[in-house]
């Protein structure tokens, strides 16, 4: 049995940390959209990675409401 002792760290090494419990089969996805401009596309692409499946007809409904056709200007 392990036991943990908590310990002082910074940033980089909390998320080289928990960067090795995660595994997610579509990260290209990720990497192809994000810190880039939103686009209808990217957003869309973004909320699927996101879900790890083609987002539902409801589901994009709501995207394209809410993020793709609100009022908010993206940096």
């Amino acid at each position: 049995m392990q036991i943990l002792i908590p310990k002082d760290t910074n940033q980089i090494e909390f998320v080289n940390f928990w960067s090795r419990q995660y595994n997610y089969p579509n990260e290209h996805i990720y990497n192809d959209n994000i810190s880039k401009e939103l686009t209808e596309k990217r957003i869309l692409q973004l909320f699927r990675w996101k879900n790890g499946t083609k987002l539902s007809a409801l589901k994009e409904t709501s995207v394209r409401k809410n993020y793709v056709n609100s009022t908010t200007v993206f940096p």
